[in-house]
């Protein structure tokens, strides 16, 4: 016969006086010590398949979890994800997501954005016209003054293009940034901003200063014969014009 009882091993119990055998304990439940009456179910996040499994309860792996007790760890569900360990799956944040399930979060590509957190895993969605995000964005930020973008899913604004001012002008085919002045004696043909042509006054016209628009027509008595004059002549002695 037995001359002394024997304590139950680290993950084992008996929960009765006078019993022949220790327990294993039951999937998902653990008993740290020796000696143990009974088990405790494993806590959130960390799972013990095997009954009897001498290292008690196992962390869920990245991006999974489980609930208290439970048989086997979740992967996390699209828009969430957790670190080993760790009692349940957490939504992404602001400015990424995630569409696969059990996988890390992505940051949102530059671009575009995510404003709330995890939501229902779909991609990030493209910046509107006007606006623009690097990545990882929770919002897009507004083109500057001066500045603007046509396309969805910028990821920076352009220059505007400013019109020539009245009285200059670019030529059609140039390829610098800048507008030339019309000289005196010449006209850029437009009262509007954006000339792209600068042309001589026509005969009878005259234009005194650079950056005319249109040029002015002679007064009466005086007159210009010829293209592209800076001022009209006075009429010599016994001569008059028409208008």
């Amino acid at each position: 016969g037995s001359t002394a009882c024997t304590t139950c091993d680290v993950d084992t119990y008996r929960s009765t006086a006078g019993g022949s055998i220790c327990e294993p304990c039951p999937e998902n439940s653990y008993a740290h010590f020796t000696g143990s009456t009974g088990c405790l179910a494993c806590y959130y996040g960390m799972p013990k398949v095997v009954a009897g499994e001498i290292d008690g309860c196992v962390a869920c792996p990245n991006y999974s979890s489980s609930q208290k007790g439970a048989a086997k760890c979740q992967e996390c569900a699209p828009g969430t994800t957790n670190n080993a360990g760790k009692t349940a799956c957490e939504l992404c944040p602001q400015g990424t997501f995630n569409n696969v399930s059990g996988t890390v979060c992505q940051a949102c590509p530059a671009g575009t954005f995510r404003s709330a957190n995890g939501g229902d895993g779909t991609a990030c969605t493209k910046c509107p016209p006007g606006s623009w995000s690097a990545a990882n964005a929770a919002e897009c930020t507004l083109c500057a003054e001066g500045y603007a973008t046509s396309e969805q899913g910028s990821t920076s604004c352009s220059p505007c293009c400013n019109l020539c001012k009245v009285g200059t002008f670019k030529p059609t085919g140039a390829t610098d940034n800048k507008c030339r002045s019309c000289p005196a004696g010449y006209e850029t043909g437009s009262t509007q901003a954006g000339a792209s042509v600068c042309t001589q006054c026509a005969a009878g016209k005259f234009s005194a200063t650079p950056n005319t628009a249109l040029c002015t027509p002679c007064p009466k008595a005086y007159f210009a014969a010829n293209p592209g004059q800076k001022a009209c002549k006075a009429c010599p002695a016994g001569q008059i014009t028409d208008a």
